[in-house]
């Protein structure tokens, strides 16, 4: 339950497979359950990941990709506990308009269970909102 991304390239004339594993696999923090690509970018959330003390707060990483291979380039740990960060991830939209997918993540346990979504810069995930 360390989870496991599979990326599998289904424009060839025979299938690929690229295997992606969290930067430090842990039991328990779910990697891969939930998914986002956006041109080079593959955003894996982690939304039961530990961090620190806190339990379930969640962690995505974000990863560049071509054909053959994925880097791993930067993790998010979530603020507190129980929030899961990570349950949701899009990558489908430039909204700064840097010429990068920005990188939207759900925690739905955050803000005691209202939920929040963050955006962040594909370049550098820094916080945009």
């Amino acid at each position: 339950d360390a989870g496991q991304v599979w990326l599998i390239d289904h424009a060839s004339e025979s299938l690929s497979y690229t295997s992606v594993q969290a930067d430090i696999p842990v039991a328990k923090q779910y990697f891969g359950q939930s998914v986002a690509v956006g041109g080079e970018l593959l955003v894996v959330g982690s939304p039961q990941a530990k961090v620190g003390k806190l339990a379930k707060a969640g962690r995505i990483d974000l990863f560049s990709c071509d054909e053959t291979d994925c880097a791993f380039i930067i993790g998010r740990d979530g603020r507190t506990s129980q929030e899961n960060f990570g349950a949701s991830v899009d990558a489908s939209n430039d909204l700064n308009q840097d010429g990068v997918a920005d990188i939207i993540v759900g925690s739905p346990g955050a803000n005691k269970k209202a939920g929040r979504a963050d955006i962040f810069s594909g370049k550098a995930l820094l916080r945009i909102q």
